[in-house]
């Protein structure tokens, strides 16, 4: 994949990440982080300040307090802050996470101790 608009969606440290890789100046991308939440809080101190280099750098944009509305071929409808903008992009990455297959895991043998919502 040379000179691509991508857009990664998501807050983490797998969206952080994939974002970065993407804007690697050898590939030539644009590269756009859409994340719904006003701040990063999720992804690590290293991820958060490697996005702010990137940002800085004019190699990635962010787009804070947004949500895809849809996606179709060539563009990505977008809601930032009330104003919807569609978002040309060849390739769409989805980082929001899942659900962890627990029961499946422990049926493996996998011990499994889940704590939502702790810390």
């Amino acid at each position: 994949m040379r000179g691509k608009t991508v857009l990664v969606v998501g807050g983490g440290d797998s969206a952080a990440e994939a974002a970065a890789a993407l804007a690697d100046p050898l590939l030539a991308n644009t590269v756009v982080l859409s994340y719904r939440g006003s701040v990063f809080g999720q992804p690590s101190s290293s991820n958060r300040t490697r996005i702010d280099e990137l940002t800085k750098a004019d190699r990635l944009t962010v787009m804070l307090r947004s949500r895809v509305l849809s996606i179709e071929r060539g563009g990505v409808a977008i809601d930032a802050d009330h104003v919807v903008t569609t978002i040309p992009a060849d390739k769409v990455y989805i980082m929001i996470g899942g659900e962890l297959p627990a029961k499946f895991l422990q049926g493996l043998g996998v011990a499994v101790d889940l704590k939502f919502g702790t810390v």
